[in-house]
């Protein structure tokens, strides 16, 4: 059996923390995309309903 070391366990740590920095720039970057999403979608003019009577 391997025994676990304190530089193990310190380098598993710094590549969780990497992970997570990654995570949230992605959350970051899909928070702008949805955001701008959202504006376009809201920029399309409304339409009117179409009145049957016509």
């Amino acid at each position: 059996m391997t025994e676990v070391t304190e530089e193990m366990i310190y380098d598993l740590a710094v590549a969780i923390r990497s992970d997570l920095d990654d995570l949230l720039v992605k959350m970051k970057d899909l928070k702008l995309e949805a955001t701008a999403l959202r504006l376009e979608i809201e920029s399309f003019p409304r339409f009117r309903p179409i009145d049957p009577a016509h």
